[in-house]
This record gives C-alpha cells, structure tokens and sequence, in this order.
C-alpha cells in the first residue's frame, strides 16, 4: 500500500475509533501512577528519586542526588546529612543536617516548609522566596511567609 492508497482509507469513523482508544490509553496511564506512597530509603549517592509521594531517608543520607517528592522528605535518623544534592517536595523538607564542608552546593525547594536541625551552603527556595546560606544555621523553620518578611523576595544573606 503506497501513501496515496492508505489517505483513501482514512474515514471519519476510523478517525473516531483511533481517537477513542487514544483516550482510553492516555485514562489507563493515568490511572497506573501511584499517589500517596512512601519510599523509604537508607540513603542515596549520585542518585535521582522521584516519589507520587513521601521519601523517607532512615540512614547515613543523601549526597549528590536529586530527591523528587509530591509529598513530604523525611530524614529520620539524627547523624542524616545531605551533601551537595537537590530536594523539591510539594509539602515539607524535615532535614537533620545539610550542606556543610563540601564543594558544591545543596538547593532546597519546598511547597510548604523546609525545617533543618543545622544548614549551610545552601540555598531554600518556598513559594518563590528564596534565601542562600553559607554560614551555619541551626535549628530553624522557613515558610514562604518567614523568608519574606525577614528577607523580602529576591533576598540573599549569608545567615540568619
């Protein structure tokens, strides 16, 4: 069959039909994403992990990945650190220890909450407020609403 002869054989039937099982296709891909779960890692190195939900991180933690989440990341034990990696959560970053010492640097980005036991070098972004740390900061909470107020929008600080 040349191109000419299969342009004959297209109706508005078929047309309909093909549209039908693309939209069947496209509702049945939807359908196979997992929300609301929770990947629970002991830690990760030179990694990307994307989650329909919450990742958990119970061990020594992350360095130099790239952390996804719809959810919430979570890191559970108390000596957890996060050395030159990339976090965005849709809902809160609960950190013990991130940046530090090391040559790159650490980017978080949350959609409601970035809490760290202690941080430096690195840089929090909320709500499209954004701050870059490089000294340390201990025990500390940023909202959208306490980055601007103490920072205003396109604020840059060495500490707090």
């Amino acid at each position: 069959m040349n191109p000419g002869q299969f342009t004959d054989q297209i109706t508005d039937a078929g047309i309909g039909s093909f549209l039908s099982l693309l939209k069947n296709l496209a509702q049945s891909i939807c359908q196979m994403q997992e929300e609301r779960v929770r990947i629970d890692i002991a830690g990760s190195h030179d990694s990307i992990i994307k989650s329909g939900g919450d990742v958990h991180i119970h061990g020594d933690g992350v360095s130099r990945s790239q952390l996804h989440s719809a959810g919430d990341i979570y890191f559970a034990k108390n000596s957890s650190m996060s050395t030159d990696s990339t976090m965005e959560a849709a809902g809160t970053i609960h950190a013990r220890s991130v940046g530090g010492e090391s040559i790159g640097k650490s980017l978080l980005v949350a959609g409601r909450q970035i809490i760290a036991h202690t941080i430096s070098n690195a840089s929090v972004t909320i709500g499209g407020y954004s701050l870059e740390i490089t000294d340390p900061i201990e025990n500390i909470a940023f909202t959208a609403k306490s980055l601007q107020q103490k920072y205003g929008r396109a604020a840059s600080s060495s500490s707090e």
